[in-house]
């Protein structure tokens, strides 16, 4: 289960960034590199599972985004933006909790 706190970040950074949203895709970014450097260390990745679901909280958080493409919202990106939104927040809960696998 912790492969998914790598590479749905991974997911979410390659799309925020391909519409230019820089800041959003440096967050996903950086939870990658975190993962990564402690890959063999569960407690460090409760910590980083913890800090991806503080993510989700309250006005503003990444519940809230919203791709805009050529100024409109598009459905297509935009659903594919909240599965991955809600993949990782089910990961992230599974890791935190120590019930990933």
């Amino acid at each position: 289960m912790t492969s998914g706190l790598e590479h749905i970040p991974a997911e979410l950074a390659a799309l925020l960034g391909r519409y230019s949203y820089e800041s959003e895709a440096r967050f996903f970014e950086g939870i990658v590199s975190a993962v990564r450097e402690t890959k063999n260390l569960p407690e460090a990745q409760k910590d980083i599972a913890r800090e991806i679901l503080s993510a989700y909280r309250g006005m503003g958080s990444s519940n809230d985004s919203v791709i805009m493409v050529d100024g409109k919202v598009d459905s297509q990106v935009n659903g594919h933006l909240h599965k991955l939104l809600r993949e990782l927040k089910t990961v992230a809960i599974d890791v935190a909790t120590g019930s990933a696998g």
